[in-house]
């Protein structure tokens, strides 16, 4: 029925979900014949055989940084052999997505929804002059658990800031609170009397933010969330906390301490520059790194790889352990087979 209706309407260009849950759509691009682009919070190299190597580019859903602990570099190895075993489940893609030349063409998404202010909101300009707290927990996250809610209640009276917070719920407190089912996010974070997002780190939201130079509050609920949250924390955007064990007192810290701190403002605001800069035709890009990495320096474009040890990065510790865990394995195998060969002979002999 779905496909039926979709051929009705004809489509020149077919936009799908990307991620592993709703890949499966790409098959009405092929059914239809039609040209198509996904969208999506993680790049997964080995969908899209862009180079990586698993010593340091995380995947997507594991809450890790780039400079990995021997587990988590084990973790991470696991997880893309098993996404590498996966692609071979999947339709071909055409050639130019092998092409390293394309690899530009892999563009975040996110920064689409990111625009300067054109008008300031009167739900900001008009109560906020001493400061603005923004709190949302995306689109699908509208009604919170009671005593998740409870405890923001709790925490947005400790803090000296007024409050926009995206929920169904009604406010307790009108003059402090202001509680609305829908707001212009990128608006309100461009509003220069915003002070702090608090987020659940989804990646439209943590782009805007990034985009706008708005330290945040993490508190990630699940998927890419947590590795979003990670990052961020890696990186001195924000803080980082765990909504369900947090108290009262440990939230309303983290948002007085990003809020004030300088170290999370300037982090976030040098990241801004990087993010807003674009550069066109070849002949200019090489004239716009040149002054880039004099204004910037290139530090923040060195892969992980180059800080870590050889063995690392080719992931000989991570390979030697899984061999040896083989070999172990099989000396137990040999080992429980000699004993059963030795018992039915044995058993044999004696009758």
């Amino acid at each position: 029925m779905l496909f039926e209706k979709m051929k009705l309407a004809k489509p020149d260009l077919f936009v799908y979900d990307d991620g592993s849950a709703s890949r499966m759509f790409l098959i009405f691009a092929y059914r239809m014949g039609v040209p198509f682009a996904g969208l999506h919070f993680a790049s997964e190299p080995f969908f899209r055989r862009i180079p990586f190597s698993p010593a340091v580019d995380p995947v997507e859903f594991l809450p890790v940084g780039q400079h990995m602990t021997f587990t988590e570099r084990l973790t991470n190895f696991m997880i893309y052999a098993s996404q590498e075993r996966s692609r071979d489940l999947r339709p071909e893609i055409t050639l130019p997505e092998t092409n390293l030349a394309q690899c530009q063409g892999c563009r975040r998404n996110s920064g689409f929804t990111c625009k300067a202010l054109a008008s300031r909101p009167t739900i900001v300009h008009g109560r906020c002059s001493g400061g603005v707290v923004i709190v949302s927990f995306g689109s699908f996250v509208l009604d919170l658990p009671d005593n998740i809610v409870q405890k923001f209640w709790e925490v947005f009276r400790e803090i000296p800031f007024k409050v926009i917070f995206r929920s169904n719920l009604p406010s307790p407190d009108k003059r402090k609170l202001l509680t609305l089912p829908w707001f212009p996010q990128n608006d309100l974070l461009a509003h220069p009397n915003t002070k702090v997002f608090v987020t659940h780190c989804g990646s439209s939201g943590q782009y805007q933010a990034l985009y706008h130079a708005v330290p945040m509050v993490g508190l990630p609920i699940s998927f890419d969330q947590l590795y979003n949250a990670e990052r961020m924390r890696i990186k001195n955007f924000g803080m980082t906390l765990d909504l369900r064990s947090a108290n009262v007192s440990e939230i309303a810290s983290a948002i007085k301490t990003v809020a004030t701190d300088r170290i999370y403002k300037d982090a976030i605001t040098h990241a801004s520059h990087l993010f807003r800069v674009e550069f066109g035709v070849p002949a200019e890009r090489a004239a716009f790194w040149l002054d880039h990495v004099m204004l910037y320096g290139g530090a923040y474009m060195r892969s992980a790889g180059q800080e870590i040890p050889l063995y690392q990065f080719y992931l000989m510790d991570v390979l030697g352990f899984l061999g040896a865990m083989l070999v172990i394995c099989l000396c137990v195998l040999l080992y429980i087979l000699r004993l059963a060969v030795k018992k039915f002979y044995k058993k044999r002999k004696v009758d």
